[in-house]
């Protein structure tokens, strides 16, 4: 877990410096532009984690194979590290950018939307507010669940509830990001005549 927390974190660095670098010359203007930057980032560092990765299963996966004494527990040591390596691997790599993309494209869409229409953008952050707390309330209501000896049955509701508000909330966030959007890019057809 260490290992992916900290190339995860080392990745996060870079593809906000390559984005700052492009933001600061002006050059991020559209998703397109996020996705370069992210990617300029993102390939800088495609060796060193091959590198380290590949050099770990090089001393891991022979205890896969080895039989001597000791093997039966190297093995079940070595089989969850040569799975999380390449889990790691591909986490860091695909997932963690894409996902940061996503994000970034967001807040390009936010920045735009109080730029030319900024009537819609305290619906769009409260209906976030109203997301981000029905999906607190899930998750701390699941988790007293775990952690109380007798949980009582109003956790299980309480998290249930906070799940369909934060699921309507969602699509509540949709529908007004699509019409933040058309927003923007009608005010941005008017600037254009």
């Amino acid at each position: 877990v260490g290992l992916a927390a900290q190339t995860g974190v080392v990745m996060i660095v870079y593809i906000d410096h390559a984005y700052e670098r492009r933001l600061a010359a002006g050059q991020i203007n559209s998703l397109e532009d996020i996705v370069e930057a992210h990617a300029e980032g993102t390939i800088q560092r495609v060796r060193p984690k091959l590198m380290t990765v590949g050099t770990m299963l090089i001393g891991l996966v022979p205890l896969l194979w080895a039989e001597g004494s000791g093997a039966d527990v190297m093995k079940r040591i070595a089989a969850p590290m040569v799975g999380g390596l390449v889990t790691s691997a591909f986490l860091t790599l695909e997932i963690i950018p894409v996902i940061y993309t996503y994000w970034r494209a967001e807040q390009l869409l936010w920045r735009r939307v109080g730029e030319s229409a900024p009537a819609r953008l305290p619906a769009l952050q409260w209906i976030e507010r109203a997301i981000t707390a029905g999906l607190f309330v899930a998750a701390a209501s699941l988790v007293l669940r775990v952690y109380l000896a007798r949980p009582p049955a109003a956790l299980l509701v309480m998290a249930a509830a906070a799940s369909v508000v934060a699921a309507l909330s969602l699509v509540a966030y949709v529908s007004a990001r699509r019409g933040a959007r058309l927003a923007v890019e009608r005010a941005s057809l008017a600037a254009l005549q």
